[in-house]
């Protein structure tokens, strides 16, 4: 199915009982992740609306939580500049992380689950690191948004 023209209820991303780096807001992300996510639908074509309470879900409802915001290892940076090793080791030091998990279905019940985590490498030594995480959570929003298209081209 061509999902041009095909309208999507969005739920706000839940953060409750994620697993979120201490010193870190996920409300800070959030919307990093939900513009991402909405881009990616409306380029495809998708009537992305935010639910509204009291009012009916219409077409496609997604729901979304967020599972782990997480910042990463300054030895990723160290690691990054030896090429194909430093890619092995800098994933064992663990990069920047936001994972979203959610569904996508009818407003009766879903028909598939959502998993994305966007993971970003370069890491500065010192400080909160909030521009790895923000490109993190981009990532998720575009991955997530992948995902919503190829379930409505499906259905």
């Amino acid at each position: 199915m061509d999902p041009r023209g095909s309208i999507c209820t969005i739920y706000p991303l839940a953060l409750a009982g994620a697993d979120v780096e201490p010193g870190y807001d996920p409300n800070e992300f959030a919307p990093v992740f939900t513009q991402a996510m909405l881009d990616r639908l409306r380029k495809a074509g998708v009537q992305a609306r935010p639910a509204t309470p009291g009012m009916p879900d219409q077409g496609y409802v997604v729901t979304l939580q967020l599972v782990k915001l997480r910042k990463g290892n300054p030895l990723n940076s160290i690691f990054f500049a030896f090429g194909m090793l430093g890619g092995l080791l800098s994933t064992l030091a663990g990069p920047h992380s936001f994972q979203v998990t959610g569904a996508i279905g009818s407003a009766q019940a879903p028909f598939a689950a959502l998993n994305g985590a966007g993971k970003h490498v370069i890491v500065a030594p010192f400080g909160r690191n909030a521009g790895g995480i923000s490109s993190a959570a981009k990532m998720a929003g575009k991955l997530i948004g992948n995902q919503i298209v190829k379930e409505i081209k499906k259905h």
